[in-house]
């Protein structure tokens, strides 16, 4: 026959067990929270900070540190292709590295983009070879421009008005913008 201390004893272990089971739940659903901030959180944080470096390399014009972090195997782990790619697209930019600018444009249409990443590889390109008068690349993107689905509106506007000023020599635009100067 069971006794009172025995009966104690019994709730005791079973409020134990009880007690043990909880605590390993919360410990499960603990470490399950910890994985997924460390397989989601930070990565993401990684992707940020490097990101912010670099563009600040690119701001204060420190292209030695901007091209010895981009071309580190940790940017190519972290960050997508086509953003180690477009960064260095806008530096080639900024520097006005001729043939640089005109190899990225070429690998970019080797690349399999997105119509918001194509949207903005052919805004460059476009205005990019508009400054410089190469009215056969300003026409190809500016056309790229045009079929996109996600280029606006206002975009597609400005486009036709370029063509008809730069490639048409058409002054149809020379009244409006001056109004607008004023």
């Amino acid at each position: 026959a069971f006794s009172f201390i025995h009966v104690k004893i019994l709730q005791e272990r079973i409020y134990r067990i009880i007690l043990l089971k909880f605590f390993m739940q919360d410990n499960i659903v603990i470490g399950i929270v910890i994985v997924l901030v460390l397989v989601f959180g930070v990565p993401g944080l990684m992707k940020e900070i490097l990101s912010r470096k670099l563009t600040n390399y690119l701001i204060l014009g420190d292209y030695e540190s901007f091209d010895h972090l981009i071309n580190h195997k940790i940017s190519s782990i972290i960050l997508d292709p086509f953003n180690v790619d477009y960064m260095k697209l806008n530096k080639a930019l900024i520097i006005k590295d001729k043939k640089e600018i005109d190899q990225s444009f070429d690998h970019f249409e080797n690349c399999r983009l997105n119509n918001k990443q194509k949207l903005s590889v052919y805004y460059n390109g476009f205005y990019h070879y508009v400054s410089l008068n190469n009215v056969e690349k300003a026409k190809k993107y500016g056309n790229l421009l045009l079929k996109l689905p996600n280029s606006s509106e206002n975009l597609k506007k400005e486009i036709k008005k370029y063509y008809k000023i730069i490639i048409d020599k058409s002054y149809e635009y020379l009244e409006e913008d001056l109004s607008k100067l004023e």
